[in-house]
Order: C-alpha cells, then structure tokens, then sequence
C-alpha cells in the first residue's frame, strides 16, 4: 500500500497530496539537503536539487510504497546531483590544493579537516562521491547504498574501496 503508515499512521486517503508531502519534507528534507551538499559541494547547487527532488516526489508521490520511500529518496536525490554535476560546465581549472599549516596533523582544527575531506571528495568521481557520502558519512549499509543508487552490492563495495584509496593517498599529502 503507498504511503500507507510513512505519514504519521494515518492512511492516504485521509490526507490531501500536498499534506503528505509537507510530512515527508518535514521527515527527510534535511537528509535530502545533506546528501546534495555533499555531492554537489555548495549550498546553493544543493537546495537547487532538493527542491527539484521534492518536486519529483510530489508528482510520483501516489507510486512511492512505503518501506522505499527512504531509498526513492537518496535515490533521486543522488541522480539529481549526477544531472547536476554533468550541467557544470568543464573550466578546465586546477583544484586548488586546500591552504593548510605545515604544522602535524594533530594540530589541524576541525574546520580544516572538514576541509581537507570535502576537496578530497571533490576530486572523487561522482559515483564514487555518491558512494562515500551514502556508507561512509550517511551510514548506509553496502545493501542500502546499492538499492538506493541502482546496483548491485559488489559495485558499491569497489567503489567504496576505489574511493577510499584515493581519499587516503590525496589527504595523506595533508595530514600525516
């Protein structure tokens, strides 16, 4: 049954569209948010997507069953991110490396390693970057994270493992 319990316990057909909506923006608009910052990198690009994710729930709204409506969501939302980061258009510009103190790693505040992490994650290919932000910063199991991007399990784990090495060997440069 669609939406059926997501919305509180109370059924569909008591609720208008629109309120089950506002429900479930009010239950998951910060996860949505959350995981197109990630991806996209700045806030601006991430509320873009959110609200295009939320306007795609509203029209598929009666088709979404209850127990994927979580995974429809982080799945929407992370191919909104992909149509989102092939629109950039190509610079050509270098990264520029993050400015950090020559100082030890034990030294490097909060904010600087929150820093260092997201221009690493910036480097990662989208799918990669999908895949870290859904196992490694949203906690998702290999199973959730491969039912919610739309493949299987073992793509998940290389691309978990593919990722992880080169946030390693990019953030080693940084912080010993």
């Amino acid at each position: 049954m669609a939406l059926a319990g997501i919305t509180g316990g109370l059924a569909w057909g008591s609720e208008s569209k629109e309120a089950v909506l506002e429900r479930l923006m009010t239950l998951h608009e910060r996860l949505v948010l959350r995981t197109a910052w990630r991806m996209l990198g700045n806030r601006e690009d991430a509320q873009d997507a959110a609200q295009e994710v939320f306007l795609r729930l509203y029209r598929h709204l009666r088709s979404v069953e209850e127990q994927a409506a979580q995974s429809w969501l982080y799945r929407t939302t992370i191919n909104v991110c992909y149509d989102a980061l092939r629109r950039r258009p190509k610079t050509g510009e270098l990264l520029v490396e993050p400015s950090l103190p020559s100082e030890a790693a034990s030294g490097l505040e909060e904010s600087q390693k929150r820093s260092l992490l997201e221009a690493g994650l910036r480097r990662l290919t989208p799918q990669e970057r999908a895949v870290v932000v859904l196992c490694s910063i949203e906690g998702r199991s290999s199973a959730k994270a491969a039912e919610a991007l739309g493949v299987s399990e073992g793509t998940v784990r290389s691309h978990l493992s593919l990722a992880r090495t080169r946030l390693k060997e990019y953030v080693g440069r940084f912080w010993k």
